[in-house]
């Protein structure tokens, strides 16, 4: 949905063939203290859209191959 907003902590996100959180049309995502692994497909961060914002703090990332992608003015954040 338009503009929604989401919180992970203390997730552990691993082994994905698509982005491990991907953020659309306004949308806005914090990750604090996760561990994401094994994205070899895809990025593992992905803001979509214009005003679209990821915001990682304290996050680890393993076998990683691309960390953020930013599609037509989303921002990522890495704290």
């Amino acid at each position: 949905t338009s503009g929604a907003q989401v919180t992970l902590s203390g997730c552990r996100l691993r082994d994905g063939l698509s982005n491990a959180v991907k953020v659309f049309e306004r949308g806005k995502a914090d990750l604090k203290k996760c561990t994401i692994s094994g994205f070899r497909k895809a990025a593992a961060l992905n803001a979509c859209d214009f005003s679209s914002e990821i915001s990682a703090y304290s996050t680890s990332f393993y076998n990683v191959d691309r960390i953020e992608t930013r599609e037509m003015g989303g921002s990522v954040f890495i704290h």
